[in-house]
């Protein structure tokens, strides 16, 4: 009965937990040793084994992968509960062994959720305990891969590379009956030597070399493991606009996903050549950090332009790590004589608004006047090139108003965008800008 549920178990989380395959993406792969040479070392309760990885890439670790064996090919019943830890690294020249080793745990979590698969079968491995120690060249035939995932609080990587740290990952199990477990090793050797301790607070760490009579003997052993990432959100930039209104160009741009993203530069020119353009923001304009929804961003160049002139845009993305990523350019020619086509926003008592903004798919417009006589008007929508997009509304504008659900004078859904809706009444005539995110 016990076998049957462990294999329930597995057949349900294994449609949660994905396989990890040669040439998948990971952060970082060692592959296991499954020649002649292969060799299990014992990580029985209370032994935990260690190995280092460096961190080329920035961000959450998503599953963790690791490849056992049974000795003597015996898989227990109740199979093993897990202990996984993340600690940062001492390296050999601060340590008093001579050798690299783990320091503080950073991250750990206990009896994660994993699945168990059959990685290979009728291979010759050897088992290694170390505490004994034990050396058996016919250990067991079977390799097995774990996948550890779905972890509630994912550890988050620092570095990158531009600036690599170096983590050790920490494996232990619980007390189990009826078998026993070791972790197979790589012929994939980085850094130091992988290491095991025995004692309560794993402060004793001790190399893991071949044993003499192993074909490798007395070289360094590595362990098997697979560090694979959250998949990674680029910024997606869906548009990318600028017009004149109010007696200044203002540019928006709207974003899809973003990652890491922890600001924005904006830069112009009078040409279309990039390194001609000067920067026109002060300060870094604020980012979304790491979404998958759409962000909206406005920003109004306050320099000085003159009428006729073309004027070229771009903005530049700017990640935690200090990477930067440019997008346009896009341009905006200044109108003659410096005519603002968008009236400048009311300044009397009149207020002229919509909600939600940014919207989708559609948004009610608004008018408020300090008046109790009701005010007859027409509501047009254009786009950001003054192109008119829909005639919405004639006749006394509703206390509750009017809405736009996005689509144009022919009943087309309209693209994401800037759009302006206008107001003409006897009063006056005002205006203002709208976002439409998808």
């Amino acid at each position: 009965m016990k076998r049957l549920l462990i294999f329930l178990f597995l057949i349900i989380f294994l449609n949660l937990l994905a396989d990890w395959n040669p040439g998948d993406p990971a952060k970082w792969v060692q592959y296991p040793d499954t020649t002649n040479t292969g060799l299990d070392v014992s990580i029985m309760p209370f032994r935990t084994l260690a190995d280092d990885f460096q961190c080329n890439e920035y961000g959450p670790i998503k599953q963790i992968h690791i490849w056992v064996s049974f000795y003597q090919d015996i898989v227990p019943e109740d199979l093993p509960f897990f202990f996984l830890a993340i600690c940062s690294d001492i390296p050999a020249n601060e340590s008093s062994t001579g050798y690299s080793m783990p320091g503080t745990p950073i991250w750990s979590v206990y009896d994660p959720y994993y699945t168990m698969i059959n990685y290979a079968d009728n291979l010759e491995e050897g088992w290694y305990d170390p505490w004994e120690p034990i050396y058996d060249p016919e250990g067991d035939s079977m390799c097995f891969q774990i996948n550890f995932g779905h972890f509630d609080a994912p550890f988050i990587q620092e570095g990158g590379a531009a600036a690599p740290i170096i983590y050790w990952l920490t494996v232990a199990v619980d007390p189990f009956t009826g078998g026993e477990i070791g972790w197979k090793t790589s012929l994939d050797h980085w850094n130091d030597d992988a290491v095991w301790d025995y004692s309560e607070f794993r402060q004793n760490w001790q190399e893991l070399i071949y044993p003499v009579n192993h074909p490798l003997g007395g070289e360094s052993i590595d362990l098997a493991f697979v560090i694979e990432g959250e998949e990674e959100l680029p910024i997606e930039l869906s548009s990318f606009s600028a017009i004149f209104g109010g007696g200044s160009p203002t540019l928006f741009w709207t974003t899809q996903s973003e990652t890491n993203n922890i600001g924005w530069n904006v830069y112009r020119s009078e040409s279309e050549d990039l390194q001609d353009c000067f920067q026109i923001n002060n300060d870094l304009i604020p980012g979304a950090g790491t979404v998958s929804t759409p962000t909206d961003y406005e920003y109004t160049d306050e320099y000085e332009v003159e009428p006729t002139l073309t004027y070229w845009y771009w903005i530049e993305s700017v990640n935690n790590l200090g990477y930067t990523e440019t997008y346009g350019p896009i341009s905006l020619t200044i109108p003659e004589d410096g005519y603002d086509p968008i009236p400048p926003d009311i300044l009397d008592n009149a207020r002229l608004y919509n909600t939600p903004n940014p919207f989708n798919p559609g948004t009610t417009i608004m008018f408020e006047i300090d008046t109790e006589e009701p005010i007859t008007g027409k509501i047009r929508i254009y786009d950001i090139k003054g192109d008119l997009v829909r005639d919405l509304y004639t006749g006394v504008i509703p206390e509750n108003g009017v809405t736009w659900d996005s689509l144009d004078d022919h009943g087309r859904k309209v693209p994401s965008g800037v759009y302006i809706y206008k107001l003409t009444t006897d009063r006056g005539n005002y205006s203002k800008k709208m976002v439409l995110a998808k």
